[in-house]
């Protein structure tokens, strides 16, 4: 399983933020399983917990704006959306990742470095279509998404 092989390259390399991320993700993925007893499901969301929190410590000086996204992503990903919106919004107002930081998930900006903003904003828009909120997600889509 990748979990293990995780596990080992983070042994081998533990200043490494991504492994972490990557460890938080198979455990969410494992915590929404059906194949997961109800028992376990709980135990894994806060395993990937850890792990994100591992990952914020290693990433969050560098790339502030990053965090915030995969913190409000893994929240979404998990229905919390009351814990997701303000991590989003945090994604929202901090400054992208500098051109000389390694590269993100996500698009290049004007500078060279990786902006997530458009991401957060199209989640939140989404978030807030659900709950009916719609002239909210109305501003958000003119501000953050309109060309």
């Amino acid at each position: 399983m990748a979990v293990g092989e995780y596990h080992a390259l983070h042994a081998r390399r533990p200043s490494e933020p991504l492994l972490p991320l990557c460890l938080a993700a198979c455990k969410l993925q494992e915590s929404l399983s059906r194949k997961s007893k109800s028992a376990t499901r709980g135990h894994a969301a806060l395993v990937a917990a850890s792990w994100l929190s591992v990952y914020a410590q290693t990433r969050s000086a560098t790339h502030p704006q990053e965090v915030a996204y995969n913190f409000g992503r893994a929240y979404h990903h998990l229905g919390l959306t009351h814990l997701a919106v303000p991590y989003y919004i945090q994604a929202l107002l901090a400054p992208p990742a500098p051109a000389s930081a390694d590269a993100g998930a996500a698009g290049p900006t004007e500078e060279g470095g990786q902006d997530v903003s458009r991401e957060a904003a199209y989640n939140l828009v989404r978030i807030f279509r659900a709950s009916g909120n719609h002239d909210l997600a109305r501003e958000l889509t003119r501000a953050f998404l309109a060309m």
